[in-house]
């Protein structure tokens, strides 16, 4: 049996059904809607995830023409399918101008009034939305078979301000035309007249009436039950694509993007690594809807959402605030600050979550007393983290671009070559120059201070190299930062520390390691004569010369007086014994002793080694016995707001 068409670029659903195209039934979800007893909706959602659609659909099941749906999950529910009036209504217009969007909205209205064969009196958006709504009730009131309540569906409802955010003198104008137009649906005159609302976009910020005019809709964004309201769930991938992925398997293998013994299973895997990993919520991670509807169509992989999903103003962004991107997965905030609908100071979290490169990581109650009222007070933080590979290999290489200020394809190109050569040489030199040449290109106002950006820093400069990371696939092992698989031969651990002090110790701890060293390795009568000598040159004059005279006097013999000035000494402050055993120590052993017993003093110098040593004997996936790939450990210290690296490697 032939497979249905892929609707790609055709988000309406009367049409998709007519033509009998490929379509994921989320009528489930609508019935939910409809038979909650709050009918006033708000869904926050990236481009792209298919809210047209969802929007489409509630307008043909408004139509009350049961046909469409035969088949569905609705078809066989107890929805009765009535008939009433819709006003659909997109704002992803031409807004370049106030002006032109108050005269974009009137020519949308008035199309629909046209339809309806209804005469309406209004020049302002607001007032001809109102008189729409009521012609549109009392035209139904008296039509039998009809339900006359209006059913009001907004998609894109802040296109005119996010689209203007390099112009935000025009993004607040439109932002004011906008919050007086939504402010109608109060009005005492027309919410009666209204049964049904859905307004969805992308961001809060391009609407404050949100808070204000629109705080009378019922935000299902991150409710868990509409997790799965738009885009595809694991469930719908594996019922759906089964049949797509037999026939697009052997393709992918004839152009090389997979190895010739790959399964289907390995083709899910690495289609749910590109395109799954979005929630909003739930328990499950929801695939990319138009990404994975392309793969399908074009069978290879490619960022198919970022070409047409991506917000126009996150260059500019990533600019202002730099510093916000180094470690975007890292990042929190409470759900006020989530809501927050500001058009200046954005904060980056919540705007990376909305415009969708951002995703929830998990979600936790924190408890606080208010200060001004002395009372406990409740709220939500929301962590983050980078959906999948098409997000965050974009994400970096934008990031990358800004931060390091450089072209990309060729210098990552060259660098990539110059990096794999200098790693399976074990060239450490041009290891430290290459990583070094991309953390002094950071301003030192961008530059970061800590560990965590550091870490950040370096996975964007091998995601520009194109060496992507695999922690997360080896993740339960822990112990180390990251690493990545060179030549599908190799796998290539970094442990990456950042501490000014971390190669070169302070004297006081150079002091004890070098004395502890001495301590363990110094024969008896050695340590015995550095005590001797220390009772010389750290006791006064008066005591020394009072052992050693009295000490004749009392026909004492050398090694007896000796016996005396060590346990004199041994009495000393343990600085002085320390410092004295150090000196002794520094001239006694090789370079190698001592940066050993430097290790061993400091654990943290030597986790990359302890990291590669669990690894081996854990292999927790069992990848690298079945791969037999040879291990190379790379240990990677950075320092100094990062002008300089070290790198040393462990064994094959």
């Amino acid at each position: 049996m032939a497979l249905k068409q892929l609707p790609l670029g055709n988000q309406f659903f009367a049409e998709i059904r007519a033509e009998d195209l490929f379509y994921v039934d989320k009528t489930e979800y609508i019935y939910n809607l409809l038979k909650n007893s709050k009918n006033n909706y708000f869904l926050s959602r990236p481009r792209r995830f298919g809210t047209t659609l969802l929007l489409t659909t509630i307008e043909e099941l408004f139509s009350g023409n049961r046909k469409p749906f035969e088949g569905l999950w609705i078809d066989s529910s107890d929805y009765a399918f009535p008939k009433r009036p819709v006003i659909y209504l997109s704002l992803s217009m031409e807004a370049d101008t106030p002006k032109i969007l108050c005269n974009n909205i009137l020519f949308k209205l008035r199309e629909i009034a046209a339809e309806e064969n209804l005469a309406i009196a209004g020049d302002s958006p607001g007032a001809y939305f109102i008189g729409l709504i009521n012609a549109l009730y009392d035209k139904y009131k008296v039509k039998s078979g009809f339900n006359p309540e209006v059913a009001i569906l907004i998609d894109n409802y802040d296109a005119p301000v996010t689209r203007n955010m390099d112009n935000l003198a025009v993004a607040k104008a439109n932002n004011k035309i906008l919050q007086d137009f939504f402010a109608t649906l109060k009005d005492e005159d027309v919410a009666p007249c209204i049964r049904f609302t859905l307004v969805t976009g992308v961001t809060r910020y391009g609407l404050p009436s949100m808070d204000s005019g629109l705080n009378h809709l019922n935000d299902i964004s991150l409710e868990p039950e509409y997790n799965g309201i738009c885009g595809f769930s694991a469930d719908d991938f594996d019922a759906l694509f089964a049949d797509r992925m037999e026939e697009v398997l052997p393709e992918l293998i004839k152009t090389g993007w997979l190895e010739p013994s790959a399964t289907q299973q390995d083709l899910k895997a690495e289609i749910l690594r590109w395109y799954n990993g979005y929630n909003w919520g739930g328990e499950t991670r929801m695939l990319n809807p138009i990404s994975i509807l392309n793969f399908f169509q074009r069978r290879h992989f490619e960022k198919y959402w970022i070409h047409t999903g991506r917000p126009a103003h996150l260059t500019p962004l990533i600019k202002e605030k730099p510093e916000d991107f180094f470690e975007p997965g890292l990042k929190s905030c409470l759900s006020r600050e989530l809501r927050n609908s500001e058009l200046e100071g954005l904060q980056v979290a919540p705007f990376l979550f909305h415009t969708g490169y951002l995703t929830l990581a998990k979600t936790t109650l924190v408890k606080k007393i208010n200060p001004l009222t002395n009372e406990e007070e409740s709220d939500i933080s929301y962590s983050f983290k980078l959906p999948n590979y098409e997000v965050s290999s974009d994400y970096n290489l934008d990031w990358l671009e800004v931060i390091f200020n450089i072209g990309l394809s060729h210098v990552f190109s060259d660098r990539r070559v110059l990096l794999e050569k200098a790693i399976l040489a074990r060239d450490v030199k041009t290891v430290e120059d290459i990583f070094t040449s991309f953390f002094s290109a950071v301003t030192s106002i961008q530059r970061p201070n800590d560990e965590k950006a550091f870490h950040s820093l370096l996975r964007m400069s091998l995601f520009g190299m194109r060496f992507y990371d695999q922690s997360e696939l080896l993740g339960t092992i822990g112990g180390f930062d990251i690493c990545f698989e060179l030549r599908k031969q190799i796998l290539v651990i970094i442990e990456l520390k950042y501490s000014q002090d971390l190669f070169k110790l302070k004297p006081k701890d150079e002091e004890r390691i070098l004395a502890n060293l001495a301590a363990k390795k110094f024969l008896e009568e050695e340590r015995d004569n550095i005590f001797a000598k220390l009772s010389k040159n750290k006791l006064d004059i008066r005591k020394t010369y009072r052992i050693v005279s009295e000490g004749r006097e009392n026909n004492l013999s050398e090694a007896e007086i000796n016996k005396l000035l060590i346990q004199a000494a041994k009495a000393l402050p343990r600085a002085d014994i320390e410092q004295a055993l150090a000196i002794e120590a520094r001239y006694k052993f090789s370079e190698e002793e001592i940066d050993k017993a430097s290790r061993e003093a400091n654990p943290d110098l030597d986790i990359a080694q302890k990291a590669l040593d669990s690894l081996l004997s854990k292999d927790y996936h069992g990848q690298l016995k079945r791969m037999g790939r040879e291990i190379i450990n790379l240990g990677l210290g950075v320092y100094d707001y990062g002008s300089e690296v070290k790198a040393a490697f462990g064994p094959k």
